[in-house]
């Protein structure tokens, strides 16, 4: 016969009760403490663990935020009367919906950096149109003072050739 080996959990909806979203991922992960670390081989030399560097968690400091995931156990060469045993795939969904909580942060972040570029445009588009309006006033304004100091000139010629003495100031 054929032989099926299945290593997981069940995760059909039907073999669970209690279904609630979690809340808070992201303040639980930024509680949690990701480390390195290598296994203290002259303990248990017999268990012939990996020197090589390791990537986790201590359950220790796990068990203060997710108490859920941490469960003692009994230490099978009975010198540990605190051993622990961790749940390390109960972290998965709390940091796939912290990805997902930060996503939608950064989604909306980037739907306001997006408005504020639209308002700056929108600023810069009404500055510029100011800007023409000021060159504008300024072309008439000295034209006007142009058209003003040949009037003076002219009046000043006309009050010479009369000999009236006037208070217009001289250009």
């Amino acid at each position: 016969g054929t032989a099926i080996v299945c290593l997981g959990v069940a995760a059909f909806r039907k073999r669970k009760r209690n279904i609630k979203p979690i809340r808070y991922s992201i303040e639980t992960v930024q509680q949690l403490a990701g480390v390195t670390y290598n296994y203290n081989t002259m303990v248990r030399p017999e268990l012939r663990l990996s020197d090589e560097l390791q990537y986790g968690f201590v359950a220790q400091e796990v068990e203060k935020v997710l108490p859920e995931l941490v469960h003692p156990a009994i230490d099978p060469y009975g010198e540990e009367d605190d051993f622990v045993v961790m749940n390390y795939d109960g972290i998965i969904p709390v940091l796939t919906e912290a990805i997902k909580e930060q996503q939608e942060i950064m989604d909306d972040q980037q739907v306001t950096i997006e408005e504020q570029e639209l308002r700056l445009d929108q600023q810069q588009g009404f500055m510029e149109e100011q800007q023409t309006v000021i060159d504008q006033q300024q072309g008439i304004i000295a034209k006007q003072q142009l058209a003003i100091d040949q009037l003076l000139n002219r009046l000043q010629e006309v009050e010479s050739t009369l000999g009236i003495q006037s208070d217009v100031p001289a250009n």
